[in-house]
């Protein structure tokens, strides 16, 4: 019987106490009364069965007093659950608007397509300090340096930049305001993400003299356009300039900020490499996927010498700074996060050293309590499961029993106790304290009480 006793202890402790005994003796007697290998296994399974329904009733019966006198008891003493709502709430709230913003800006991984390969290029000096993080020492990038970049790199799949624009948007509708991001023709190949309604950037697109298309985003198109898929024969006009309506992006694409709503080709000038002094575009690229950061890093720190001999006088001490997409912060935006995650930790610790303080302070006032209910006959378990609470729970008026398949088992309803399932022998008589009514005993006269103390 070592494995219906291992079955047993997936019921509570008290029940186990009171029927443990009772239940192996007729699991034993059905298992010597059947006859061959199907009988016995019959017994074993329904043995099995029943043990997990009468354990699912009997915790879900605990469970529901539990709750309904926690309920009571803490109705009982407002003053101790206000105030254990305020402290529980301001820790829990702190701590996860606190380590929400450090996960999302920090930990999670960014909504791109293979985005550990995503890189940044800024310029900075060729002496750059090799412990500086982050966009420190850095500065916005040249379209004439960009353009060298990108001929002269062979580390980078796609190599692409953008820059910064406010527009006027008039027509259909009030003038608004809106910022959007001039790129080059390849920016969304780099960051792997597709229109989801039209079209991407063609090469075309991004010649100079070219009529000008964009692509909007998709709270611009729900907001401004309704949603309408035939929004991409629609024309609008960009403070003195017409341009048509290319694509629409998927909803939750905010590059390179969350304030973006449209997208449109830079369309270089002719002469754009002259000037290698006009800082003022940032450069992100995809690294082939047989290259490392360090490579590329390498790479492109040659072909900053070699500029910086082809042009010496803007040149001289330019240097590049490569780092991943997500490593834009700088060392004090970073520490301040962790700082900030740190703080709600302890806030989070003062609020649960609060509230175990005020648990223990209330479990001490009830220390003749609980020693008159240890005294009485009630188990440790159910003493542990109920420390926290201050309440008198109630049992069921009545209650009955019935036999499945042998073994004791307990349901409340409305009819008297005094109707005993067959096959049940002499239980001993224990105080109700100890757990819920699970087998009485065939011979016995005692009634379920209305009321009681645990």
């Amino acid at each position: 019987m070592r494995a219906f006793r291992l079955l047993l202890l997936l019921c509570p402790a008290s029940f186990r106490h009171e029927y443990g005994d009772e239940m192996q003796r007729i699991v034993a007697r059905h298992r010597r009364e059947a006859e061959g290998p199907m009988a016995i296994a019959g017994v074993w399974l329904s043995a099995v069965a029943d043990i997990l329904a009468t354990a699912a009733r009997v915790h879900a019966d605990i469970l529901r007093q539990d709750l309904r006198h926690t309920a009571r008891a803490l109705w009982r003493a407002p003053a101790f659950t206000l105030t254990a709502i305020v402290v529980t709430s301001l820790g829990v709230g702190a701590t996860t608007a606190a380590f929400t913003l450090t996960d999302h800006v920090l930990f999670r991984p960014l909504p791109f397509r293979d985005a550990d390969r995503l890189v940044k290029i800024y310029e900075g000096e060729i002496n750059r300090d090799p412990g500086l993080r982050g966009m420190a020492g850095t500065n916005d990038v040249s379209p004439a340096n960009y353009l060298s970049w990108k001929e002269m790199s062979r580390s980078f799949a796609v190599m692409s930049a953008y820059a910064f624009s406010s527009s006027n948007l008039v027509g259909g509708g009030d003038p608004e305001r809106l910022d959007g991001v001039s790129v080059t023709a390849d920016i969304f190949d780099v960051l792997g993400v597709s229109p989801a309604i039209g079209r991407a950037f063609t090469p075309q697109d991004d010649r100079t003299g070219a009529p000008c298309v964009i692509v909007i985003s998709d709270g611009l198109w729900r907001r401004r356009f309704g949603g309408d898929p035939s929004v991409l024969t629609t024309r609008v006009r960009l403070d003195e300039e017409t341009c048509a309506i290319s694509g629409v992006m998927p909803r939750g694409f905010d590059f390179p900020l969350r304030t973006t709503t449209f997208w449109r080709p830079v369309r270089f000038r002719a002469d754009v490499s002259e000037d290698r002094a006009d800082h003022y575009m940032r450069a992100v690229a995809r690294l082939k996927p047989d290259v490392s950061l360090e490579q590329a890093r390498a790479e492109l720190r040659a072909v900053s010498l070699r500029l910086a001999q082809m042009f010496p006088k803007d040149n001289a001490d330019v240097g590049t700074v490569v780092i991943r997409l997500r490593d834009e912060l700088t060392d004090q935006s970073r520490m301040m996060l962790l700082a900030l995650a740190g703080a709600a930790a302890c806030v989070l610790l003062i609020a649960c050293t609060n509230l175990a303080s005020l648990i223990v302070a209330r479990a001490a006032a009830r220390g003749r309590e609980l020693a008159v209910r240890t005294a009485l006959g009630a188990g440790r378990e159910r003493l542990v499961r109920r420390r926290s609470i201050c309440a008198c729970w109630r049992r069921p008026r009545s209650s009955r029993w019935r036999r499945v398949s042998g073994l004791a088992c307990f349901r409340h309803s409305a009819r008297p106790a005094s109707r005993i399932t067959r096959g049940c022998a002499t239980a001993p008589a224990r105080s109700p304290i100890a757990a819920p009514s699970a087998c009485a005993p065939a011979s016995s006269s005692r009634k379920s009480p209305s009321r009681s103390c645990c």
